[in-house]
């Protein structure tokens, strides 16, 4: 993989055989269970289980996040158990982490409690 890829296309053992997007302008309260990867551009209110999760700038995302890695560059407020944790420049991120690998990029705003341990899902 090249140098200048996102972040989390670098980190990622993931493989993404599915993507579902959740759009920018949606709403949504409640779960939502992805195969794969789900990339979130809406807001967002609720658990969220899948593969991988990306939180992208336009999106915002209060609950929960479960996967093997969860990339934020958008906001998010809640916990998250994950394997790798990308927080990207921009990330706007409050509440707690459960993680193997933590990844903080410089200029992601943070209040955090972060425990380092198995990130199993």
């Amino acid at each position: 993989m090249q140098k200048n890829e996102p972040l989390e296309l670098r980190q990622s053992s993931v493989s993404h055989q599915s993507c579902s997007r959740f759009a920018a302008g949606s709403e949504l309260v409640g779960d939502l269970t992805v195969p794969g990867m789900a990339e979130l551009l809406g807001k967002l209110e609720g658990r969220v289980e899948a593969e991988a999760i990306l939180v992208e700038t336009s999106g915002a995302v209060k609950g929960e996040l479960l996967a093997d890695l969860v990339t934020i560059n958008g906001s998010f407020s809640g916990k998250v158990a994950a394997k790798t944790v990308a927080l990207n420049s921009g990330a706007i991120v409050n509440g707690e982490i459960k993680y193997q690998t933590l990844i903080i990029e410089s200029g992601a705003d943070v209040t955090l409690s972060c425990t380092r341990g198995n990130g199993s899902t």
